[in-house]
């Protein structure tokens, strides 16, 4: 297939279903599959609500040991994800992406309103609106990547 080896036959067993796009783990609530059984251990707290991982500082409870890891960059300061450009920092990798934009010049999601109107208004994000042409969506209602907003 792919030529990756393995030490463990299970692992290799598990990496075999990326190539299969088998999903073996179906959750009971959702009907949403998944290849390894510990996605689906993930999927059931989401639906039961349970937050098994707590914060020794602020005790907000999470879901998943990753969410709580993104969380204590909070109470630390640290911002380890750094722009090679001009070495702004984020708590977040999604929040460096969305700032190299700035320097692309890349603005990746249109407006639907200034499609249809053909103006020249653009999101950098999903939910952030620049409009150049100023105040042009006035009082209106519309819809972007089932984003809802209302420019008033």
């Amino acid at each position: 297939m792919c030529g990756n080896k393995f030490r463990k036959l299970n692992v290799l067993k598990r990496h075999a279903l990326i190539h299969t796009g088998e999903r073996p783990h179906e959750c009971t609530v959702c009907i949403r599959k998944f290849r390894d059984i510990t996605d689906l251990k993930k999927q059931m707290l989401f639906h039961t609500g349970e937050r098994p991982h707590e914060c020794n500082i602020c005790d907000k409870k999470f879901t998943l040991i990753s969410h709580l890891k993104k969380h204590s960059l909070i109470h630390t300061g640290e911002q380890p994800h750094e722009c090679g450009e001009c070495g702004k920092t984020f708590i977040r990798v999604s929040d460096l992406k969305t700032h190299t934009l700035i320097h692309t010049g890349e603005r990746p999601h249109e407006c639907s309103v200034c499609v249809v109107r053909n103006l020249n208004c653009l999101l950098t994000s999903g939910n952030t609106l620049v409009s150049i042409q100023g105040s042009v969506h006035k009082n209106v209602m519309y819809v972007v990547e089932s984003l809802h907003f209302l420019v008033i």
